[in-house]
C-alpha cells in the first residue's frame, strides 16, 4: 500500500501535465540524469501515464456498474472480481515502470532515489 501512495506521489506532478510536454518531478532532477536516461524515463512515464489512465477509466466503469448493480439484488461477485483484476493491472502496471526505472538509473542514481522514497513516506 505504501508503494502505491509513494507512486501517486510520485506522479501527481504529471496528471496535469500533456502527455507530449512530460517534465520530470523536481525530486528526479536532483538525479543528475543525461540526456539519455531523460528521453528513455520520458518514454517510460508516458507509457505509465497512458495504462494508468485507461486502469484508471475502467475502474470508474466498475464503480458505475457497482451503484446501478446496488439498487438491485447486488450480485456483486462479477463486479468483485473485475475490480480485482484492475486492482491487480494498477499494481503490475506500477511494478513494470518500477522495473524500467531501474534499468535507466545507475547505481548511485538508484541510491539517491531510495533516499526520496524515504522522505516521501514520512510526508
Amino acid at each position: 500500500m505504501r508503494i502505491i501512495t509513494i507512486m501517486f506521489i510520485f506522479l501527481i506532478s504529471f496528471i496535469f501535465a500533456d502527455i507530449k510536454n512530460v517534465k520530470l518531478p523536481y525530486d528526479l532532477s536532483k538525479l543528475n540524469l543525461t540526456k539519455i536516461q531523460k528521453q528513455k524515463l520520458k518514454k517510460a512515464i508516458i507509457n505509465y501515464r497512458k495504462k494508468l489512465n485507461s486502469l484508471h477509466t475502467k475502474e470508474e466503469i466498475i464503480e458505475y456498474k457497482v451503484q446501478k448493480e446496488f439498487l438491485k439484488d447486488f450480485e456483486y461477485r462479477n463486479l468483485l472480481k473485475e475490480k480485482i483484476e484492475v486492482k491487480k493491472k494498477l499494481i503490475e502496471n506500477e511494478f513494470e515502470f518500477l522495473k524500467q526505472l531501474h534499468t535507466i538509473l545507475n547505481k548511485t542514481q538508484r541510491k539517491k532515489f531510495i533516499k526520496q522514497l524515504k522522505e516521501w513516506e514520512i510526508e
